[in-house]
C-alpha cells in the first residue's frame, strides 16, 4: 500500500512524495489523516539536519479517520472514529521522525501495550472536537506538561520567555491554572495572541528590558520562569527574573551549548525539562478543548492543502528580509484538499 509523507530532502526543503508502507494486520488500524499541525521549532531543527540518503517523515501532531481496522481491534476502535497518534508503524525504506505527516498511517494498538504511553500512543479524539483543533494536541501536550511539571498554584507569578506556539499554549495552560503571567516575544502578533490567551502582561523585548520590567512588578522575581525559545543566551538573561529558588522550565528542545551553570547557582532550585510527549497530556488537551476553554483555531495563522507542504515549509525556512520577525503562528496542513 502506498502513501503520501512529508520528507525533508536537505536543510532547506522538504518534498511531497510517494512512500511504501506495507498492509495492515491484526492488532492495526489504517487511519487516513485529516490535518496534520506543523510543530516549527522542532521540525525546523529536524530538516536542518535532513540528508538525501536517509530520508525520515516528518511531524507529530496529526489527526486521522479509522478507514480499516485489524484483527483484535474491533473492540476497542471502530471505522469512522478519529484518533491522534505518535509514532505509526515506520514505511518501507524510509525511516521517520514522529512520522505524523503522512496519510494513509498503520498504527499498532495491541491490547498488551500502553496506548498512552510517552512517544507511542494513540488517543481518540471526541467528536465534538473539529480536527482543526485536534491536530493541535500533541503540540499543546508538550506545554501541558511544562505547565504541570513545577505544580503551578492560583496566584503563582509565571513569565513564559517567547511566544512561539509553544509558549502560546504554555501561557495558557499557566492562565487556566490561575497563574499570574507575563510573557515575553519581540513578534506583536505574538503578543497580541498571548494577551488573548490570558497573559497579564506582555514585554515586547525588542523594546523593552523583560528582568527589569518583571523585577518592577514584583520585587522578589517570579515564582516560575519558562523558556520556550530554546536559546541558551536567553535562558542566562531570563534567570534574572527569577526568585531565588525558584523553578524554571526548560521548555524546548536544547541543542549542545556554551551554557553558563554558574547562573543557576543561588536561583534555581528546580530545574524542569518536559521534553517528551505523553498521551495523558494529549487526551487532557483535547478534553480543554472539548470544555470549550482551549481554542487553538484563533492561533492557526496559515492553511495549506498537504500536497502544498514544499510551499509551507519554504515560508517557514526562508528567513524574511530585513531580518524581520515572521508572521505565522500555527501552521495546519490539511489532508482533505
Amino acid at each position: 500500500m502506498q502513501a503520501q509523507a512529508v520528507v525533508p530532502v536537505d536543510p532547506r526543503r522538504v518534498e511531497f512524495r510517494t512512500i511504501e508502507i506495507g498492509e495492515p494486520g491484526p492488532n492495526e488500524l489504517l487511519v487516513e489523516l485529516e490535518c496534520s499541525a506543523i510543530s516549527v521549532g522542532t521540525e525546523s531543527y529536524i530538516i536542518s539536519m535532513a540528508e538525501a540518503a536517509n530520508p525520515r517523515v516528518l511531524g507529530y501532531s496529526p489527526v486521522g479517520r479509522i478507514t480499516r481496522v485489524g484483527e483484535g481491534v474491533g473492540d476497542r476502535f471502530a471505522v469512522g472514529e478519529r484518533v491522534t497518534y505518535f509514532s505509526p508503524r515506520a514505511p518501507v525504506g524510509v525511516g521517520q521522525l514522529c512520522g505524523g505527516h503522512q496519510s494513509p498511517a498503520i498504527l499498532n494498538v495491541d491490547p498488551t501495550r500502553d496506548l498512552f504511553a510517552p512517544n507511542c500512543y494513540v488517543v481518540k479524539v471526541p467528536e465534538s472536537v473539529p480536527s482543526e483543533k485536534a491536530a493541535f494536541a500533541g503540540i499543546s501536550a508538550v506545554s501541558y506538561f511544562g505547565a504541570t511539571m513545577p505544580n503551578p498554584q492560583p496566584g503563582d507569578r509565571v513569565v513564559v520567555v517567547g511566544q512561539g506556539i509553544i509558549g502560546l499554549f504554555a501561557t495558557r495552560h499557566f492562565a487556566l491554572r490561575g497563574c499570574r503571567v507575563v510573557v515575553a516575544d519581540s513578534v506583536p502578533a505574538r503578543l497580541a495572541a498571548a494577551k488573548a490567551l490570558g497573559a497579564d502582561h506582555v514585554v515586547d523585548v525588542g523594546k523593552g528590558d523583560l528582568v527589569k520590567f518583571v523585577r518592577d512588578l514584583w520585587p522578589d522575581g517570579a515564582d516560575i520562569v519558562v523558556d520556550s525559545t530554546a536559546n541558551h543566551r536567553v535562558v542566562e538573561t531570563a534567570i534574572g527574573a527569577l526568585r531565588g529558588e525558584g523553578k524554571f522550565v526548560f521548555l524546548g528542545y536544547y541543542k549542545g551549548a556554551d551554557f553558563n551553570l554558574g547562573r543557576l547557582h543561588g536561583v534555581v532550585y528546580e530545574g524542569f525539562f518536559p521534553w517528551t510527549l505523553r498521551g495523558r497530556h494529549v487526551a487532557a488537551s483535547l478534553k480543554l478543548m472539548a470544555m470549550g476553554v482551549l481554542d487553538p483555531l484563533p492561533l492557526i495563522s496559515h492553511r495549506f492543502p498537504a500536497r502544498d507542504a514544499a510551499k509551507a515549509f519554504e515560508m517557514i525556512l526562508t528567513p524574511a528580509p530585513g531580518n524581520i520577525p515572521a508572521n505565522y503562528l500555527g501552521v495546519l496542513l490539511d489532508w482533505r484538499r
